[in-house]
């Protein structure tokens, strides 16, 4: 398999990857004769493409977990605005905040760029955020520098997440594709897992603003347990129990 060229090889591995469910580094190495370092640099096309997710060592199909939509085609915006209408209240003048990605966090930028404040310092790797923000008076906004994640408006890999671990912030709002009682916080890709997490680390305090749709969902990658973040804005769509479990976990829950 060798002498197969590399579009060639991505669409084999992800022939093999449908039809046996997971597959190991080392055993696409010895299947195509490569080295591991062309097998992950494979790997990571492939999951930017959405096409397959990568674990630990290997990938499995894409479809086995929740499935990562382009920003365009996400919905509920009516609730998303809602949300940033609330989280904007928890933000002062003279904060430094990290701003996540996502349509969410959009929507906070947008609060923020109407509000009128006269000192506040943004921190984020979302281009159309910083875009948003960068036009208006007494605003400073600080860019995370990396890859474009195509298709997806944000900056990602390792130059990203070692640069927001050298930032300490007031408050991080952080966005997620799921969440459940059992498993926390995920979303379907481990790079983004790894820049939500140090935007975590980095911040004193963390609101999770997610609309009530991503409940009961478990996406492949956590990246935050309910002991890791102060509040969680959510619209409302929560059965009271759940609400109540979340509250004994220590969580400031806030329905919009």
């Amino acid at each position: 398999m060798s002498n197969l060229y590399a579009e060639e090889r991505l669409e084999k591995i992800v022939t093999l990857v449908e039809s046996q469910q997971r597959v190991s580094v080392p055993e696409l190495e010895r299947y195509f004769k490569v080295s591991g370092a062309t097998i992950r640099a494979d790997l990571r096309k492939l999951e930017n493409e959405n096409r397959i997710l990568r674990t630990h060592g290997g990938a499995i199909p894409y479809q086995k977990k929740i499935f990562e939509d382009l920003p365009a085609s996400r919905k509920n915006e009516a609730s998303k605005v809602k949300i940033a209408k609330k989280a904007i209240e928890y933000i002062e003048n003279k904060d430094t905040i990290l701003l996540d990605t996502g349509t969410t966090c959009w929507a906070l930028a947008q609060e923020i760029s109407s509000r009128g404040f006269t000192d506040l310092t943004v921190v984020t790797h979302d281009l159309k955020i910083a875009m948003i923000l960068e036009i208006v008076p007494h605003i400073e906004v600080i860019l995370i520098g990396g890859k474009i994640r195509k298709n997806f408006s944000y900056t990602h890999g390792s130059q990203v997440i070692q640069s927001i671990s050298d930032y300490s912030v007031d408050k991080g709002f952080i966005a997620t594709s799921a969440f459940s009682i059992e498993n926390g916080f995920s979303t379907p890709n481990i790079e983004t897992a790894a820049i939500k997490k140090s935007m975590i680390l980095a911040s004193k305090e963390v609101f999770m603003l997610t609309d009530s749709s991503k409940y009961g969902l478990d996406s492949f990658k956590k990246f935050a347990s309910f002991k890791d973040i102060e509040c969680l804005i959510i619209n409302q769509g929560i059965p009271e129990p759940v609400i109540t479990k979340l509250k004994s976990k220590g969580l400031t829950i806030i329905i919009v």
